[in-house]
């Protein structure tokens, strides 16, 4: 009984310091930062890599303890937070295979493509923020993967979508950068809104957010959810929204494209490794719904199929290495959406994992393959005249160029959402930021003996503050 308690507690100090560690590195590092004193580069990777490297001995911990139990599924409750008389916010931890397969995937790949930034950010004048970023994301992608409840998860998600959007706009010194973090800003809160609404929801549906409470008592692979079909149809649906902009499916994907501004490490990361399938894994973890309504699977099903086919063919007519891998991997994330409406959930996640590895090496590989391809350019004294992609050439002219053109503009996609979305946002916020301006100047003092300023200094910019 000793033995059974003590391995109980060291389960969950081990599921704890999986997200907790990287967590905690977030405000040693960023404090130093704020105070412009931040550690030598030699500290901040050593305290990083040491972070990283005890969340993945935590999550091998973990598998080795589930594999060991006779229970398909580990449910860690850390404490509740009462909110009314029948509802609560859970601190509840659920080790699966599925979260299992994910939680090592996580910690390996976040390890790597640390080591690999120790060496390509050298002396950036970033290199410090991003390891903050880094370690803010891997708490966060974990918080995910972990998450018993919906309401942890949306935490977990909130985290890694702030991570996203600080790495989008890593070069800020640049306007292309801040404009892709304006717009993946922008679609994530406005798609996040479903996954809010969703918990919303599951708290009336169950008393509660708890995964195994709504959806059922069987562990993963899943079974059909205990709920109404209108129900299970609402909060599929409004997943469904949420999941568009994270994973950016059709039409909220022209943010992705516009990410890979970002340093190589951060793209291969968020939008080639992780945080483009974290919102597949929420479908995942949400298949009960899908065997119950139908009505979601085929909206699922539809919204990856048009997702991968634009994908595929705006894909073929991008010049920049990375804008071609952004569309191939939005065409892949579709085929998985699709196969979760076809409720295939095996094939998604072996899909998931070897898709994760492949855009991995891809993304980190691309500096080097562009570097090899101009030597090559340059070695060659012709070149072979480039051809068309086959999906045109197996077109009629008419109807090819018609095609071409459309896919150039990305079929118009992102001047809908623009006129939609981006731009009612845009145009709220400036003027909520009028009024802010406009109620200091009435309530700042007014300082009546001040000296007036000669024009004469004013001009040359040597006023005061």
């Amino acid at each position: 009984m000793q033995l059974l308690e003590f391995t109980t507690q060291t389960v969950r100090y081990a599921a704890l310091a999986a997200f907790g560690i990287p967590a905690a590195l977030v405000p040693i590092l960023g404090l130093r930062i704020m105070a412009k004193k931040p550690a030598v580069e030699r500290t901040t990777a050593m305290l990083s890599m040491t972070a990283l490297t005890l969340s993945m001995l935590s999550c091998l911990w973990l598998a080795m303890a589930w594999a060991q139990s006779a229970q398909h599924a580990l449910e860690i409750h850390v404490f509740q937070v009462p909110i009314a008389s029948e509802h609560g916010f859970d601190f509840t931890l659920l080790i699966d295979s599925l979260s299992l397969t994910m939680m090592l995937v996580t910690s390996l790949i976040a390890l790597l493509v640390g080591r690999f930034s120790i060496h390509y950010l050298h002396r950036e004048p970033g290199f410090h923020r991003f390891f903050v970023v880094l370690n803010m994301f891997v708490a966060g992608m974990q918080i995910i993967v972990m998450a018993g409840t919906l309401d942890l998860l949306f935490a977990g998600w909130e985290l890694v979508g702030l991570s996203s959007m600080l790495l989008i706009g890593y070069f800020r010194h640049r306007p292309g950068p801040v404009r892709g973090t304006l717009r993946a800003m922008i679609t994530y809160r406005i798609t996040d809104v479903g996954l809010l609404l969703a918990a919303v929801r599951v708290h009336h549906v169950s008393a509660g957010s708890d995964f195994v409470a709504a959806f059922g008592q069987a562990p993963w692979p899943p079974a059909p959810a205990n709920m109404s079909v209108p129900e299970a149809t609402t909060i599929a649906l409004l997943l469904l929204v949420s999941v568009s902009g994270k994973s950016a499916l059709f039409p909220f994907g022209g943010w992705l494209p516009r990410a890979m501004e970002g340093p190589t490490p951060s793209s291969a990361l968020f939008y080639g490794a992780l945080s483009i399938h974290a919102g597949v894994y929420l479908l995942l973890v949400a298949a009960p719904l899908f065997l119950v309504s139908k009505v979601a699977s085929i909206a699922a099903i539809a919204l990856g199929a048009v997702t991968a086919i634009h994908a595929t063919v705006v894909g073929r007519v991008q010049s920049d290495a990375k804008n071609r891998l952004a569309f191939a991997t939005i065409a892949q994330v579709g085929l998985m959406v699709a196969a979760v409406g076809l409720h295939l959930f095996y094939w998604v996640v072996v899909h998931m994992v070897a898709h994760v590895c492949l855009r991995l090496y891809q993304l980190l590989r691309t500096p080097s393959a562009l570097r090899d391809a101009q030597e090559m350019r340059a070695a060659l004294e012709e070149l072979p005249p480039a051809r068309p992609s086959l999906l045109f050439r197996m077109l009629p002219k008419s109807v090819a160029d018609r095609l071409y053109h459309l896919a150039l503009h990305r079929f118009y996609a992102d001047e809908l959402l623009d006129t939609v979305g981006v731009r009612p946002v845009m145009f709220l916020a400036s003027l909520v930021d009028r009024f802010d301006r406009g109620v200091v100047s009435v309530l700042e003092p007014r300082n009546e003996d001040a000296e007036p300023v000669a024009p004469e200094v004013a001009d040359r910019g040597m006023v005061k503050s």
